[in-house]
């Protein structure tokens, strides 16, 4: 690409951020006046009539509806400005602002390596640094590996100039990758090594089974609470019933509060790094390769693809689960702590 069409790239992604930044906006308003929608019926419901009830589930569940849009617009706000990111710095390799990546791969300098130094493969203004574009520290070691690589293997290096070249001629793929990468290496860096060692630790770790009476608890609680909810907003039923109940479960929700909230503490901060590697997985099982290469570690990925989507879907539960408001409705209808 030239620097005339990159900066028009990034003129029209200026566009669309302002634009998307605008309808955040009016999302977060909407979601504001629902809300107060939903506050409103409930006390009109408690002193005149169960219509309001009725009402009030309507707006919950719209407020559901575009806190979802909402948060899928925030997501594509996000991927919007990581694009943005990632033809800024095709430009910067352009120019010499490259030089100042952060990434220089110094790390990887050894002083047997005579070649290295006097190639400036790594260190500052380095190959390394030019090329680099891995987010994890896996990809960041493979490229260091392959710049130092003193390999003969003909058939090798004809399958890796062949998997580049497709690479160059594939620029959504090539461009979309790029950008998950950044956005991966950009949620990374709001989590903690010793975070990440126990998510994984917590993942190894066998759960014990719940107990006789607590399983019965969890489910015979929530019909309960449900069942006196119905009866309340369409027969009339004292709204304190409704209430004991509710509050009922929700305290035997809370009874596992403490240990529970441990547990999925280190698997809702791994949320975003999960939906990251599911759409690469994706963006993978979506296009047609020509290269032995690719088309090699496509079907590599597969099996790993597969977990991937059903980890980010429990994931999803539980990101519902961490916001305050959420998760005392969830519990007090359906105790789903224990589920």
């Amino acid at each position: 690409m030239n620097q005339t069409t990159i900066e028009l790239e990034c003129h029209a992604l200026h566009k669309d951020i302002d634009q998307l930044k605008l309808k955040s906006n009016r999302y977060s308003t909407i979601r504001f006046f629902v809300i107060i929608g939903v506050l409103f019926s409930l006390y009109q419901g408690s002193v005149n009539q169960s219509f309001w009830y009725l009402l009030a589930i309507v707006l919950t569940v719209a407020f559901l509806y575009v806190a979802r849009l909402h948060y899928l617009l925030k997501v594509k706000l996000e991927e919007t400005q990581t694009y943005l990111n990632v033809y800024e710095d095709i430009l910067k390799r352009k120019s010499d602002e490259w030089k100042n990546f952060e990434q220089t791969g110094k790390e990887f300098m050894k002083e047997s390596m005579t070649q290295a130094y006097d190639l400036d493969l790594f260190g500052k203004s380095s190959l390394f640094q030019y090329l680099n574009v891995g987010a994890t520290i896996a990809g960041k070691e493979a490229l260091a590996t392959l710049l130092t690589l003193k390999s003969t293997d003909a058939t090798s290096m004809f399958r890796r100039q062949e998997a580049v070249k497709e690479a160059m001629e594939s620029k959504h793929f090539t461009l979309r990758m790029n950008m998950l990468s950044k956005l991966f290496s950009k949620h990374a860096k709001k989590i903690k090594k010793k975070k990440m060692d126990s998510f994984l630790a917590f993942m190894e770790e066998p759960i014990p089974p719940y107990a006789f009476l607590i399983k019965v608890l969890s489910f015979l609680l929530p019909v309960l609470s449900i069942l006196a909810s119905i009866l309340t907003g369409f027969f009339n039923l004292s709204l304190s019933y409704a209430l004991a109940a509710f509050t009922l479960t929700l305290c035997f929700a809370m009874l596992g509060f403490m240990k529970n909230n441990a547990q999925l503490s280190y698997v809702e901060s791994m949320h975003a790094l999960i939906q990251d590697y599911e759409k690469m997985f994706s963006c993978m099982s979506q296009q047609a390769f020509e290269s032995a290469f690719w088309k090699d570690l496509k079907h590599q990925l597969q099996d790993a693809d597969q977990g991937i989507r059903e980890l980010n879907r429990i994931l999803g539960f539980v990101r519902i689960r961490s916001n305050s408001v959420m998760f005392i409705i969830i519990n007090g209808f359906t105790a789903i702590d224990y589920h």
